[in-house]
């Protein structure tokens, strides 16, 4: 199974609510699994899950959360938005779902085979979320984005084009400390996490290293250099 992400497959990669009706084997379910094990948390080991029971796609992956707390919520987002890439990058489609059918699980990530067309379904599901419209770089980012360097500017779109509940984008970020360090902030910790997550995987693709630290509720630092 694909581990690496690039830049090119965030960009690409949009959600999916039209699939086949195709069963996962027992070898996909051990192949997901196995993906499992190289994705990176900021600060909570999470015991991520695959179900088949589903009436969307081949299956769903979550982890249950006992203490919903900032902390959890953001490294949730974080965690499972590098599992859907990794997925994305296997040729699953995926979608984000904050209706879960599990206890303590604020939100699942659907998957399964694309459908060649888009349904009446997906079409509806998509104008529902405004999933075709983003807020551009100057509504997102706090500074003047014409100063921002070319790989500054690859940085930000791969975090503008994360998902997010409704498509609202509920995140604001500036570079810091002369470039060195990306600032995010949301009041919706799961979409900051997924965000976060973005950027994270981004820088590695862009510069080849990146930390994630927290700076305080609601706001993290991504160390790009």
């Amino acid at each position: 199974m694909e581990t690496e992400i690039t830049l090119q497959d965030i960009l690409k990669r949009k959600s999916v609510r039209a699939y086949k009706d195709i069963a996962l084997t027992q070898g996909d379910v051990d192949s997901i699994k196995a993906l499992f094990g190289s994705i990176r948390n900021i600060s909570t080991n999470l015991n991520w899950k695959i179900s088949s029971e589903t009436s969307v796609g081949s299956g769903y992956i979550y982890s249950q959360i006992e203490e919903k707390n900032n902390d959890n919520l953001v490294d949730y987002g974080f965690q499972g938005q590098q599992i859907l890439m990794l997925l994305f990058v296997n040729d699953y489609g995926t979608c984000w779902m904050a209706k879960s059918p599990e206890r303590n699980v604020p939100a699942v990530i659907t998957f399964g085979f694309p459908r060649d067309k888009k349904s009446l379904k997906s079409r509806i599901s998509r104008y529902i979320s405004q999933g075709n419209k983003r807020k551009t770089l100057d509504e997102l980012y706090e500074k003047n984005v014409e100063e921002l360097n070319k790989n500054q500017k690859k940085l930000l779109e791969a975090i503008r084009w994360s998902p997010s509940s409704l498509n609202r984008q509920p995140w604001k970020f500036k570079f810091a400390e002369k470039g060195k360090k990306l600032i995010l902030k949301s009041n919706s910790p799961i979409n900051l996490g997924i965000a976060l997550s973005n950027a994270y995987m981004a820088a590695l693709s862009i510069y080849g290293k990146a930390k994630v630290e927290k700076v305080e509720d609601g706001v993290y630092g991504l160390i790009v250099e």
